[in-house]
């Protein structure tokens, strides 16, 4: 009769491990369930490429508050990285520290031809014509 009971203990024992190897495994089976499922439905983050030129669009003005006449007109850009400027010469950054980029539509230069006005109006795509620095929108610009 002594033997019974190691029978029963030792058989006790084989169940409570195949249990456990059961819970292991259905753990691990639910874990990996929630990653890939995780996976599938977070969209992956990605980053957009810097802008190779910035679409810009204004309105001109007389001195007077009254619109400019249809037409084509010599009109220079430039953006700074502070509110005030030192003053750089037409056509250049050269003089003034703030000055960042330039770039010019005249009637001289073939390759940068001048800005088409309609009702006021001007759009043209800044950096077509003078590429813009790689690093100019990491800081605050006017």
């Amino acid at each position: 009769m002594s033997q019974q009971p190691k029978k029963t203990t030792l058989s006790y024992r084989l169940t409570q491990q195949a249990l456990t190897v059961f819970k292991v495994v259905l753990f691990s089976m639910a874990l990996t369930a929630t990653i890939l499922y995780t996976r599938a439905t977070t969209p992956e983050r990605v980053q957009a490429a810097v802008p190779a030129t910035l679409n810009f669009q204004a309105r001109l003005l007389k001195s007077s508050g009254s619109i400019v006449a249809d037409g084509t007109y010599n009109v220079e850009f430039k953006i700074y990285n502070t509110l005030t400027s030192a003053g750089s010469s037409q056509g250049s950054c050269a003089g003034d520290a703030t000055c960042l980029w330039t770039e010019t539509r005249l009637t001289t230069d073939a390759a940068n031809l001048r800005v088409t006005v309609k009702s006021g109006y001007l759009s043209v795509y800044l950096g077509d014509k003078t590429a813009l620095p790689s690093n100019i929108w990491d800081q605050q610009l006017y």
